[in-house]
């Protein structure tokens, strides 16, 4: 039983660092359904504010307490906002947070389990159902047309294509090692799945939930060409200035020679792309307002009924908060945040009437390694409503006053 409690306790302490694995994951979601007890020591070990009081004995973090105390928004304010504090809490002390876990879950297991054996046992009555974070999912369709599941595929060659071979690594990362290949392949991500892509020449791109890619198994002739089906991709291009590398998505066409940008064109959303490092321009076909050039630290968005784009000034970096395992909400409205959640966590929102008005907007970013009942627990607290979660849909209400 020992073996189990220091089991289960790095499994914890590896889903808060958002190191965890898929089977990993599986099987602490197993032993979390597993009992109410379970179910409850998990949801005490990743309550941020129960954890802060242990933190604040370690570090003295009265500053901090002092922030998660005044963010709640003042009642005559309907613009709900949260600061970075509020999230941030025990993964900035992510070491003390993992010694705390592992002695908290060892003693509590090895503690029932010689008093509490019947604890352990199935039970009739499941415990509330809970979604997980997203993981490292893929599905990578070949040339001819044949699939592999990234998901269960073991590390090294899964596959070869002429002189390219395509490799599993680690970490969730697909990799092309060859060259003289021609053939598109396209890697796409289900809702609650992110993956990594090296290409021959050196770029990288990360791929996150819902997303697809379709791309030459290895770069010829005088342009390096991928396109963006669907959802949202950060790039890091290597450097070739005599092959451009382009990013097309619809009508939209990213034109770079080394950089790091973020693209983000999902379905009935605004297509943006942010430039961090280099320089990109941005083409939309349209004569009006056809080509933008970017700097870095600025954000092109670009209107699908007219074609037309705009630029801003932005911090860059956030928009690739994803990437850092971590929501970004901008002045989000709740239904846009919902958005978000739903494709992470693979589930269903319904907002009843009123609720989405209620609850104003939320600004500020937060670790999307933990569940999602903690997740709408940290939310509901500042969003001014309440929420239940059936099966795969969850259902937000204004709350009761």
């Amino acid at each position: 039983m020992k073996e189990i409690a220091s089991e289960i306790a790095l499994l914890i302490v590896k889903q808060m660092e958002g190191t965890i694995t898929n089977k990993e994951l599986e099987q602490l979601n197993e032993w979390v359904s597993a009992s109410p007890s379970n179910y409850a020591l998990y949801s005490r070990l990743n309550d941020p504010d129960k954890l802060q009081l242990l933190l604040r004995g370690l570090y003295h973090a009265e500053e901090t307490l002092a922030a998660l105390n005044s963010s709640t928004p003042a009642t005559n304010i309907k613009v709900s906002k949260f600061k970075k504090s509020n999230f941030k809490i025990y993964y900035q002390y992510a070491a003390a947070a993992a010694v705390i876990v592992l002695i908290t879950t060892c003693a509590y297991l090895f503690f029932f389990s010689y008093q509490k054996p019947s604890t352990f046992t199935k039970t009739n009555t499941p415990p509330t159902y809970d979604a997980m974070p997203g993981g490292q999912k893929a599905t990578l369709i070949l040339a001819d047309k044949s699939k592999i599941d990234l998901t269960d595929a073991p590390e090294g060659i899964i596959a070869r294509q002429g002189e390219t071979a395509i490799k599993k690594m680690g970490g969730g990362n697909l990799k092309y090692e060859g060259s003289g290949t021609s053939g598109l392949n396209t890697l796409i991500t289900p809702k609650g799945g992110v993956y990594n892509l090296s290409f021959s020449d050196g770029s990288k791109v990360w791929l996150n939930a819902e997303s697809s890619i379709r791309y030459p198994a290895t770069f010829t002739g005088k342009i390096r060409k991928v396109e963006l089906v669907s959802g949202e991709a950060y790039f890091e291009v290597a450097k070739n200035e005599k092959m451009p590398f382009i990013v097309q998505s619809g009508n939209v066409a990213i034109q770079v020679l080394g950089t790091r940008f973020n693209f983000k064109a999902y379905n009935n959303e605004e297509i943006a792309a942010t430039l961090l490092q280099g320089s990109v321009q941005i083409s939309t076909g349209n004569e009006a307002n056809s080509v933008k050039k970017l700097v870095p630290g600025q954000e092109a968005v670009v209107n699908r009924n007219t074609s037309g784009i705009e630029l801003h000034e932005t911090d860059a970096e956030t928009s690739i908060f994803w990437v850092k395992n971590k929501f970004y909400f901008n002045h989000c409205p709740l239904r846009e945040v919902t958005r978000q959640l739903e494709r992470w966590y693979d589930v269903q929102f319904i907002l009843e009437e009123g609720v989405a008005s209620d609850a104003g907007t939320f600004q500020g970013d937060m670790e999307r390694t933990i569940t999602l009942s903690k997740t709408l627990a940290n939310l509901s607290r500042l969003g001014n409503f309440e929420y239940e979660i059936k099966d795969k849909k969850v259902v937000l209400s204004k709350a009761k006053k």
